[in-house]
């Protein structure tokens, strides 16, 4: 008989795990035959040809995939949690019990794709074309469809409740057994569609939604928050229009997916909130605390932040189309691939701002502050950018309207050599 002391037990447990990150690594190195090392090392698989790979039980967490082609590949079970795949060809590929969750699918082409099993949680579906693609029993709570399309496709059994249908294509798709707000009853959105008649319309009592424990029911059913704790609390796709958060201690809640549209959360505090996919088109937010906030994907179109602080907020292409930000703190805030077109960043704080691929066409930016902020391939034109400071900026690829070539503005950047400059004739290029 032998007896093994509790270091020699140990030493066989890291023995072993030091054998499965190698099997995982040999695996990972066989899947992406002929990729370079630093490119699997950083995850970066952007434009490639990976078709017919078997990329089955890996761990892709936060990979990007922009613009690759995967066409037929095997992403059974694969942790896809944050991965890029805007404008990925998915046509075909076998995602059954994949995690997607926060992935970006936005303008992917995905027909004919196996999404079984798969989580969806927090997904951005935007404009991506799913014809013929299997959703059957998928739960897409709070999911952002808006100017997907659906033609075809098996939505059996799946769970659409506070889904964003705005533009979707929905013709031919079978939604036997599917649960859908009864909001959508009506909808003109439905009437090509399979089994319409065996849709669960779902409607739930306001004053009973999970989250909302403990509230005096005469604010629930005014929908006024106003100066309430609801910090840590877990919202859904829930419609939130017009509500009042006034004041409101929001911090730490998940309110993915939601809507709020035009409602009132001046002066709260939503530090570390997760608001992915939620709508804000039109909503007050003047001198909100979003410090460290989730908002990637959301929509923020003609809402006022002024005064409002976003430090370190999470705002990966968000929509902030004629948004008024003017005097916000925008301090090492994540602004890649966002949409700022027509924003007022009037004396805005965007120290350290990362805002990689961003639009910012026609924004206002007069007095911003911007000094060693990310911009590489960012869209200026158009934009006022008298009295900005761009202090070590990296310029690589932005675009400036010709009229602004040197300009002392840019005395102190990077990559000034790589700026390119738009002659007004090229901006409907």
């Amino acid at each position: 008989m032998f007896f093994f002391d509790k270091y020699t037990i140990m030493g066989r447990r890291w023995s072993e795990e030091q054998n499965n990150n190698k099997m995982k690594e040999a695996k990972i190195l066989q899947a992406f035959e002929g990729i370079g090392k630093d490119r699997i090392k950083n995850k970066d698989f952007s434009y490639l040809d990976l078709n017919h790979r078997d990329l089955s039980y890996m761990d892709l967490e936060g990979a990007n995939f922009t613009g690759s082609n995967l066409w037929g590949a095997n992403l059974r079970n694969a942790n896809l949690e944050g991965v890029d795949f805007k404008g990925a060809n998915l046509n075909g590929v076998n995602l059954y019990g994949a995690n997607l969750h926060i992935a970006y699918l936005y303008g992917a082409y995905c027909a004919g794709a196996n999404f079984t099993g798969s989580y969806l949680f927090g997904a951005n579906l935007r404009y991506a074309n799913f014809t013929d693609a299997n959703f059957d029993s998928v739960n897409l709570e709070g999911a952002d469809l808006i100017g997907a399309n659906f033609t075809d496709a098996d939505l059996r059994y799946t769970n659409l409740k506070g889904a964003n249908f705005k533009g979707a294509n929905l013709e031919g798709a079978n939604f036997k057994g599917a649960i859908i707000n009864i909001m959508h009853k009506d909808s003109k959105l439905f009437k090509d569609c399979l089994n319409i008649d065996k849709i669960e319309w779902f409607k739930e009592e306001f004053k009973m939604i999970k989250g909302l424990e403990g509230i005096d029911e005469d604010r629930v059913k005014n929908k006024d928050f106003s100066n309430l704790d609801l910090s840590n609390r877990y919202f859904t796709g829930i419609d939130f229009t017009d509500a009042n958060f006034y004041g409101a201690n929001l911090s730490g809640a998940s309110l993915i997916g939601s809507n709020f549209s035009d409602a009132n959360f001046a002066s709260a505090n939503l530090e570390g909130a997760d608001l992915i996919g939620a709508n804000f088109t039109g909503a007050k937010l003047d001198g909100a605390d979003l410090t460290g906030a989730k908002l990637i994907g959301a929509d923020l179109i003609g809402a006022s932040l002024q005064n409002s602080i976003l430090q370190g907020a999470y705002l990966d292409q968000a929509n902030l189309t004629g948004a008024n930000l003017e005097g916000a703190s925008l301090v090492g805030t994540d602004f890649r691939n966002a949409t700022l077109t027509g924003a007022n960043l009037e004396g805005a704080n965007l120290i350290g701002t990362d805002l990689l691929n961003t639009t910012l066409i026609g924004a206002n930016l007069e007095g911003a502050a911007l000094m060693g902020g990310r911009l590489k391939n960012a869209d200026f034109t158009g934009a006022r950018i008298q009295g900005a400071d761009f202090t070590g900026c990296r310029l690589k690829g932005t675009k400036f309207d010709i009229k602004h070539k040197g300009s002392k503005l840019f005395k102190y950047c990077l990559n000034v050599d790589k700026v390119n400059w738009v002659k007004k004739e090229d901006k409907n290029d």
